[in-house]
C-alpha cells in the first residue's frame, strides 16, 4: 500500500529525473527567476515582518527599487504599500540598537506618510538594507538620516495609520469646535442625543 502511494507521488522515479522534477515544481525557483528578470529595477528583495500595531504584524516582501521607492508586497504577490521618495529631500530612518535581544526594527519616516516599521531577520540584513537604500538615495541626491534607538522607542513613537487617523480626527474636532459657536454645538448635541 505504502509503495503504491510512493509510486503515485513520484517515489519510483530515477534519482536525477526526480531532482529535476522537484526543482521544476519548486515555487522558490520560479520566484528567483522573476527576481533575476526584474533585477534592473529592483536593488534589494528581502522578506520581513511589518509591524502595524501592538496586536498586529504581517509577513511582507520588502523591495528597494531604483526609482527610488520601497514596495511592500504580500509573500504570494500583490502590492500592500509603496513609499515613493521622489518628492522628498531627506529620509529619516531609525534602527534599533545593536545589543537588542530581538531582530532589528527599522522605522522609515517621510513627510505626508505614516511610518513604515519593519523587523528584519538579522543585523546583516539590516546593514545590507541600509547600504542599498543609501546608494539608491545618493544617486538621486537625497539624504538618508540614520539614528539608533531602543526597540521600545521605535514601537512607541511610530506613527502608524491608526495613530495618524486619530491625530486627524482630533485636529478636525478642534477645528470644528473653533468654527462653530459653543451655543450651537451644545444645542446640536442635545438634539443628537
Amino acid at each position: 500500500m505504502l509503495i503504491q502511494k510512493r509510486k503515485k507521488l513520484g517515489g519510483d522515479m530515477e534519482p536525477c529525473l526526480k531532482k529535476l522534477f522537484l526543482e521544476s515544481t519548486n515555487p522558490s525557483n520560479t520566484r528567483s527567476e522573476l527576481i533575476k528578470k526584474n533585477s534592473e529595477k529592483e536593488k534589494l528583495h528581502l522578506s520581513a515582518i511589518e509591524w502595524i500595531s501592538k496586536n498586529y504584524c504581517r509577513s511582507v516582501i520588502l523591495i528597494v527599487d531604483v526609482t527610488p521607492l520601497i514596495r511592500l508586497e504580500k509573500p504570494g504577490g500583490g502590492l500592500l504599500r509603496c513609499l515613493d521618495f521622489s518628492n522628498v529631500n531627506f529620509v529619516n530612518v531609525v534602527v534599533s540598537d545593536l545589543n537588542s535581544c530581538t531582530c532589528p526594527f527599522v522605522m522609515i519616516s517621510i513627510p505626508k506618510h505614516y511610518d513604515l516599521v519593519v523587523r528584519l531577520n538579522s543585523e546583516c540584513q539590516c546593514a545590507q538594507f541600509l547600504c542599498v537604500l543609501s546608494n539608491v538615495l545618493n544617486r538621486t541626491s537625497k539624504q538618508l538620516v540614520i539614528r539608533r534607538c531602543p526597540n521600545s522607542y521605535i514601537v512607541e513613537t511610530a506613527e502608524t495609520s491608526e495613530r495618524r487617523q486619530e491625530k486627524l480626527d482630533h485636529f478636525f474636532r478642534e477645528a470644528y469646535a473653533r468654527v462653530m459657536p459653543p451655543a450651537i454645538i451644545t444645542c446640536s448635541m442635545i438634539y443628537i442625543v
